[in-house]
């Protein structure tokens, strides 16, 4: 085996890799904005049904473009063991292993990081400071746990609390919802999907889940009037 030799590339770097390989890339900034937020890692598990052959040169098929390259994916489970069969390194480089990371590790790394001017940054990608960003991860991931382990959500009193921003940099609601109430949740959920795939389709599940049970109480759940034409939702 090898000890792991690869450098990180900005995303602006990588977008001009993948042309050079052959991927035909419409828009070059966007592609960059979702590298950023995806990781290039994930999304290289898409390449390979595109790749010629041999696929040890990573040269993309003709007419191959990102979009169709975004609709492929491989399992987290084979990206460790390809690693470990590989490489002499007793763990992969950040941007690799971030992708199979719990998200409440995820969290505690970022509360952790030594130097406060990367926390800043990361915090500023998402139009919010450091201490909102905390705070905002924390209930998230409480959301999630909650999910993942069938735990109820859409009635259930969330425990804490999080930090607001003075003034949003990002569009976020006119009228401020119960904290405690699951439609607060699903707000925050909702601001960072705005900001990794402003395209998301969150709010029209949403109203599709909501027609095919109509029945549940909206106001129950936090929900304010004419939430869906808050800033938040117009998306």
């Amino acid at each position: 085996m090898e000890t792991f030799q690869k450098q990180y590339h900005t995303p602006s770097e990588l977008v001009h890799l993948l042309q050079r390989r052959g991927l035909h890339i419409d828009n070059a900034v966007k592609a960059e904005d979702y590298i950023k937020h995806i990781g290039y890692y994930r999304l290289s598990a898409y390449f390979y049904p595109f790749l010629e052959m041999s696929k040890s040169e990573h040269r993309f098929k003709p007419e191959t473009s990102f979009e169709k390259v975004k609709e492929y994916e491989k399992s987290n489970e084979d990206f460790i063991k390809h690693f470990k069969t590989k490489y002499t390194d007793a763990y992969p480089p950040a941007w690799e292993l971030i992708e199979i990371l719990p998200l409440g590790v995820v969290t505690r790394i970022y509360e952790n990081l030594r130097d406060y001017k990367v926390q800043k940054k990361i915090a500023k990608e998402f139009g919010l400071n450091t201490p909102v960003l905390q705070s905002w991860l924390t209930l998230i991931t409480l959301t999630r746990n909650a999910c993942c382990h069938h735990s109820r959500v859409w009635n259930k009193m969330n425990a804490i609390t999080t930090l607001s921003m003075k003034k949003m940099q990002r569009d976020w609601l006119n009228n401020q919802p119960n904290q405690q109430k699951v439609y607060y949740n699903l707000c925050l959920i909702k601001y960072f999907l705005n900001v990794i795939n402003p395209a998301n389709d969150l709010k029209q599940k949403l109203v599709n889940l909501f027609r095919q049970y109509p029945s549940i109480d909206l106001a129950a759940m936090g929900f304010t009037d004419g939430w869906d034409l808050e800033p938040l939702w117009k998306g």
